[in-house]
C-alpha cells in the first residue's frame, strides 16, 4: 500500500483521520488545499478498506484448510 501513496499523503491522513485535526489546519500545516485533504483522506480510507477485505478473505481461506 505504501507504493500507492506519498509520504505527504500519509501525513495528511494521519493528521486528519487519526489525530482528528480540522482539514483547514492540516491544509495550512502541509501546504495543500482543504479539498486535497478531503480527497486524500477518502482515497486512503478506501484503500485501507479494500486491503482489510483482502486480508480477511485470505485469513478465512487459511482457517478453512
Amino acid at each position: 500500500m505504501k507504493a500507492k501513496f506519498t509520504l505527504k499523503q500519509f501525513q495528511i491522513f494521519d493528521l486528519h483521520a487519526r489525530n482528528q485535526w480540522p482539514a483547514a489546519d492540516v491544509a495550512k500545516s502541509l501546504g495543500v488545499s482543504v479539498a486535497n485533504v478531503y480527497v486524500t483522506k477518502h482515497r486512503i480510507a478506501a484503500a485501507l478498506k479494500k486491503e482489510m477485505a483482502k486480508l480477511e478473505r485470505e485469513m478465512d481461506r487459511a482457517l478453512r484448510r
